[in-house]
């Protein structure tokens, strides 16, 4: 289900599943905060949901505690 995102798209869900909104997130990655709403648009389509919520879902069944391996 995640295997087609991006890697900023990854990084953005990880975000989001820590509760950050659109602003700390564009702090994070140095980007503006339009770019990140667009990141998530993109994000919630690929991933076929539509709010934050159900972005932790999915974060945390298919992404949690698989930081740092290699893909």
């Amino acid at each position: 289900m995640v295997d087609n995102l991006t890697k900023t798209q990854l990084t953005a869900l990880r975000l989001i599943s820590q509760g950050l909104n659109n602003q700390e997130i564009a702090d994070i990655l140095l980007i503006k905060p339009t770019t990140v709403r667009n990141h998530i648009a993109t994000l919630y389509r690929k991933l076929k949901i539509n709010n934050r919520v159900k972005a932790r879902i999915v974060y945390e069944k298919y992404l949690s505690g698989k930081e740092g391996e290699s893909t």
